[in-house]
């Protein structure tokens, strides 16, 4: 099992988390250079291979996360602490009864809870992602570009819309999650 963690000042997760059987890797992410150093020395007498991250922006940092993710074969295990089983039971039960719900850290939206599914799409959306995100703003121009009739151009928009990776306003625009998609497949 791969186990993907925060290092806090409060180390006690890391180490609780070691009594896991079968750790093959240990995934880190840190904001603070103290703990980073010490968990380091810890895992390293204990002769665990791990891979530590940074944490970075929002978007920066599950891109490198799933990018990591996405090169491993075994399974993957989270490592929480017991004050964040709260913010686990929230998460479950929204995506079980409100998967529409809107997350928010400190003010600012991230998302919704349904946005936290695997992505499920092809070189065709990430293509029409990149051309939203460049600036084309309506399914018009859209269709244009990629040599497609409006209608269809409509609908493969419309199915974008419903994975959560554009929204259509006044403007075509991409959502979070959109500009995920597109800097992983970069």
């Amino acid at each position: 099992m791969i186990l993907l963690t925060e290092i806090t000042s409060d180390e006690t997760r890391l180490f609780r988390n070691l009594k896991i059987d079968k750790i093959n890797e240990i995934i880190l992410l840190s904001s603070d250079k103290i703990s980073e150093q010490s968990s380091r020395f810890v895992l390293e007498m204990l002769n665990i291979p791990y891979v530590l991250l940074s944490l970075k922006g929002f978007e920066e940092g599950v891109v490198e996360i799933a990018k990591i993710l996405m090169t491993k074969k075994e399974e993957i295990g989270l490592a929480l602490s017991k004050r964040d089983l709260g913010i686990l039971q929230i998460i479950y039960a929204l995506a079980l009864v409100k998967p529409t719900a809107r997350l928010f850290i400190e003010g600012e939206e991230m998302g919704r809870i349904k946005d936290l599914q695997k992505l499920d799409i092809t070189q065709d959306d990430i293509t029409l992602l990149q051309y939203i995100g460049s600036g084309i703003e309506n399914i018009s121009k859209l269709s244009k570009i990629i040599n497609s009739s409006m209608t269809t151009t409509w609908r493969k928009v419309k199915e974008l819309e419903e994975k959560g990776l554009v929204e259509k306003g006044n403007k075509l625009q991409l959502t979070r999650k959109g500009k995920i998609a597109i800097m992983l497949n970069k």
